[in-house]
């Protein structure tokens, strides 16, 4: 794996590469402060423009607006007691106490900081466990990923806010979403209607940006949401914080960067779950713990760095296994695939060079997320001032071109605009939407490995009844659920 790594540097410090990466985290930040957009929005809007990009560019992007996001959401967060984004929900129970005490500032540093902290962590742990799994997944057989795809897709409905079963609802929905069109082993459609433009499936990007884009402004509109930031000048000076506070810095942070990695690797769990246990853990170890809520800065630290370490790890199953933890990583996988890149096992064999350019741009996304958060923090306020009736139309407009461009059909449009509309209404009913887009992404692949499956075990279910490594990832389902408290 090493030999890739001179030529992956090469490639992360091309001039080219390093705006993509800034470009990246700058729009993640941007999604992030807009609350209720979240990253997957923008990526989704962005999808169709990676097609015309080269293949390290395109993760560039995409990874930048992953972990971009998070810092952007807590901007909002501190200031306003609003989270950008879900995984920012837990900043706001110490951040906004220290913004209305005066220290906005230096809460914003520290959030920063810890930002910084957890993703090195993050990317050192991405570096020593994706070829390590790669290499044991080589191994894995059919019933093996139809065990491991079914059990990321049931961890996967089982995180939110809503049931177990709404979540698996959406998942069987997105899996049958992703069997329209023509079976590769018949050759006959399936699920059409008749339709032509469906018999090559129903097209990612539109799908993508209908339910998690349109179907925001949607509600938004509807709802009639309002974001009034207050007017504040934050100095330089302002955001240094004391010496004191600098030493209690390193053990939140270093505990919430371990529990952001580790849970970070697990499907479905993510930077939301990681921070809400980085914070419960912070809070039984500390000795004040009824300081927490009241503008302690351990509750500050440790969910920051660990939402932007499990950033990082996120990666780790999408790019050794093939198989995505989140609907995030399932946009990622999909730029792998549009790029006649296979992931799973041998992606880093046959690949080096590109997971080398993305560790470095991991690197180099995390230190520019870090000095942008001075000059930024005033055009953050300034946009969140700009009135709905002008920001929601040039944004429909951007996802439209987005749409258009990627393969001049309007017809795709059409398909977003529908999925906006059935976006909304289910997220009315607490329908979650991440679910559909992992089924959605997962189905074909979980397809293709349960014929196989179906052709070893001679349709004998008790083939997998006698595989320890099947037993092993049920049971591990099943612990998962039980953890996360999810109700059926």
């Amino acid at each position: 794996m090493s030999e890739g790594l001179y030529e992956g540097a090469n490639i992360a410090l091309q001039s080219g590469n390093i705006l993509m990466s800034i470009l990246g985290v700058t729009v993640g930040m941007l999604v992030g402060v807009l609350p209720g957009l979240g990253p997957l929005a923008a990526m989704s809007v962005l999808l169709p423009m990676s097609y015309g990009m080269d293949l390290a560019s395109a993760l560039m992007l995409m990874g930048g607006i992953w972990y971009g996001s998070a810092y952007g959401g807590a901007i909002t967060a501190i200031l306003l007691n609003i989270p950008g984004t879900a995984f920012s929900a837990v900043t706001t129970i110490d951040g906004y106490p220290l913004a209305q005490q005066g220290r906005a500032g230096q809460a914003l540093f520290l959030a920063a900081l810890a930002s910084l902290f957890g993703g090195i962590i993050g990317i050192v742990a991405t570096i020593i466990l994706v070829p390590i799994l790669a290499q044991n997944a080589a191994f894995l057989s059919p019933p093996e990923n139809v065990a491991l795809i079914l059990a990321c897709l049931i961890v996967g409905s089982g995180v939110g806010g809503t049931t177990l079963r709404k979540g698996l609802i959406m998942s069987a929905t997105g899996i049958l979403l992703g069997l329209v069109g023509t079976d590769i082993i018949s050759g006959k459609t399936r699920f059409t209607f008749g339709i032509l433009e469906l018999s090559d499936g129903i097209a990612l990007a539109p799908l993508a940006i209908g339910i998690f884009g349109l179907s925001e402004i949607i509600l938004s509109v509807s709802q009639n949401k309002k974001y009034l930031p207050p007017k504040m000048h934050i100095s330089l000076v302002g955001l240094l914080p004391s010496y004191k506070e600098l030493r209690r810095f390193p053990s939140p942070a270093l505990r919430g960067s371990v529990v952001g990695s580790i849970f970070g690797i697990l499907p479905g769990i993510g930077p939301t779950i990681a921070s809400y246990l980085a914070y419960a853990l912070e809070r039984r170890v500390s000795i004040t713990p009824e300081c927490f809520g009241k503008g302690q800065i351990e509750g500050l630290i440790a969910p920051e760095s660990a939402n932007n370490a499990s950033d990082q790890t996120a990666f780790i199953p999408t790019l050794a296994l093939g198989i995505p933890g989140s609907a995030s990583m399932a946009i990622m996988l999909s730029v792998l695939t549009i790029h006649g890149v296979t992931p799973g096992p041998f992606f880093v064999v046959h690949n080096p060079e590109i997971f080398w350019a993305l560790i470095f741009s991991f690197l180099i996304g995390n230190m520019v997320l870090f000095i942008l958060n001075v000059p930024l923090i005033g055009l953050w306020v300034m946009i969140l001032r700009i009135p709905k009736h002008i920001l929601f139309p040039f944004s429909i407009l951007i996802m439209a071109i987005s749409i258009y461009a990627a393969d001049n059909s309007e017809f795709n449009i059409f398909i977003m605009g529908i999925f906006g509309l059935i976006g909304a209404m289910l997220r009315i009913h607490n329908y979650p939407m991440p679910p559909l887009l992992l089924g959605f992404i997962l189905g074909p692949l979980l397809e293709q490995h349960a014929r196989r499956a179906i052709l070893i075990s001679q349709g004998d279910y008790r083939y997998a009844l006698d595989n320890p490594m099947i037993l092993l990832i049920i049971f591990s389902t099943y612990c998962l659920i039980r953890l996360l408290g999810k109700r059926v």
